[in-house]
């Protein structure tokens, strides 16, 4: 080692020096971009495979959002059509219940004369002794 804890620099590990940002790159840059004049380098032309493919990614993308939020308001529309349709079906259900209830059955036909039988139900019994004889 050299004096004063001084380490010799080696030539392997040497990284070229970077130009420095200043205002006249920085002018050049923005002109050139503005001119367009960075579109006929090579290295832009190399890229353009590249950059057609990124585009087609971004369409791509795009109409998938587009799919996904067409297809999410669907499902919400669904979803308000089915809850109604359940609410009806709820409130149909009750009235058939009301409705089918026999007193409400004997109000309804008290209008047509057709009452309530009040004589219980007979038993008709037929013998498997005496049957008639087919001639």
């Amino acid at each position: 080692m050299s004096e004063k804890g001084e380490i010799k620099s080696n030539s392997f590990f040497k990284l070229p020096a970077k130009n420095p940002i200043t205002r006249k790159n920085v002018g050049k840059s923005v002109h050139d971009l503005l001119d367009g004049s960075f579109l006929t380098r090579d290295r832009f032309m190399k890229a353009m495979p590249f950059i057609i493919f990124l585009m087609v990614l971004g369409v791509l993308y795009i109409t998938n959002i587009f799919h996904v939020e067409r297809t999410k308001r669907q499902i919400d529309d669904l979803e308000e059509q089915l809850r109604e349709l359940r609410y009806e079906y709820i409130t149909s259900r009750s009235k058939l219940m009301y409705e089918s209830k026999p007193s409400e059955i004997v109000l309804k036909l008290k209008e047509t004369g057709i009452g309530e039988s009040l004589d219980p139900p007979k038993k008709i019994i037929v013998s498997t002794k005496e049957k008639p004889v087919a001639k």
